[in-house]
């Protein structure tokens, strides 16, 4: 256990030397700054993307993505709507079920573990709803991103014709020539 303790703690030494090395070596190299308009419409269509779902599909002219963009952020908003209202709809009726007054009814009709279960279930139901809205808005932003960096990805002929595979000769195998 010691050994591996010390072992581990020299590796972090070595990582802290290289990276400090690394870093030493770069801050005096000046950095490369695009002058192109591709990074700055790069940075628009993310921006786009992350203030309105679906604006950075149509910003890259990929109008067919929008629709499904928003189809996602509408089921999974009126299914955390739903989720919502029933959790709190089972909140208050356990409430009424257990707080001891006759004068208050339960107008479900169900006992409180019921009750105490379902409240469970669409509150997880509520905390997926809510995950699935950010992963669908994080993955429409990836989306229009990547979409907008390869815009101007060049697939012409020229470059499809440069690559072809050749078989090795004399050994197993396969390789790429560019």
């Amino acid at each position: 256990m010691k050994s591996a303790l010390m072992r581990l703690g020299l590796l972090s030494w070595v990582a802290w030397l290289s990276i400090a090395s690394v870093q030493a070596q770069t801050e005096n190299q000046p950095v490369a700054v695009d002058t192109t308009g591709q990074s700055l419409r790069v940075h628009r269509t993310t921006v786009w993307a992350a203030c309105v779902p679906g604006a950075g599909q149509i910003r890259n002219r990929k109008y067919w993505k929008a629709p499904i963009v928003w189809g996602a952020v509408g089921f999974l908003g009126d299914a955390l709507v739903y989720d919502i209202r029933e959790f709190n709809n089972s909140k208050t009726w356990l409430r009424h079920e257990t707080d001891g007054n006759p004068l208050t009814l339960n107008p479900s009709g169900l006992s409180a573990s019921v009750l105490e279960e379902r409240a469970v279930f669409y509150r997880r139901q509520r905390d997926l709803a809510v995950l699935g809205l950010l992963g669908v808005h994080l993955l429409s932003i990836l989306d229009a991103n990547v979409d907008a960096h390869l815009m101007d990805f060049d697939v012409s002929e020229n470059l499809k014709a440069s690559l072809f595979y050749n078989p090795l000769s004399g050994t197993a195998g396969i390789a790429l020539n560019w």
